[in-house]
């Protein structure tokens, strides 16, 4: 979510996207924060003694990491934060109008 791919990707192979995970080579872009690849770092480390979220403060430890400072945890909880975006709803509930269009398929499923 943060740079619009996961952190094992590699040129959308499958395959090289395993062999990444079972290595643990990521790859992060220039333009990330500093403080977003310390704390996908400490999230995805194969070592559990380390891995945040896993060690005695468990959630804590994210919760109070460098990247959330500005998250209010308590109105988060209650729902009491504005959205930084609201996209323009027409139709109500149900309206797909903020969804991208792929033509319908043509192949049958099941019996």
């Amino acid at each position: 979510m943060l740079c619009g791919y996961t952190p094992f990707w590699d040129s959308g192979s499958p395959m090289k996207i395993y062999e990444n995970i079972l290595r643990g080579k990521v790859k992060y872009p220039q333009y990330m924060d500093p403080s977003a690849r310390d704390l996908l770092e400490k999230l995805i480390t194969a070592d559990l003694t380390k891995r945040l979220g896993n060690l005695y403060h468990g959630s804590k430890d994210v919760k109070n990491h460098p990247w959330f400072a500005e998250v209010t945890w308590e109105r988060l909880a209650k729902k009491d934060i504005d959205a930084p975006y609201s996209p323009p709803v027409k139709g109500g509930t149900g309206d797909a109008s903020q969804f991208d269009r792929y033509p319908e398929e043509t192949e049958k499923y099941g019996a």
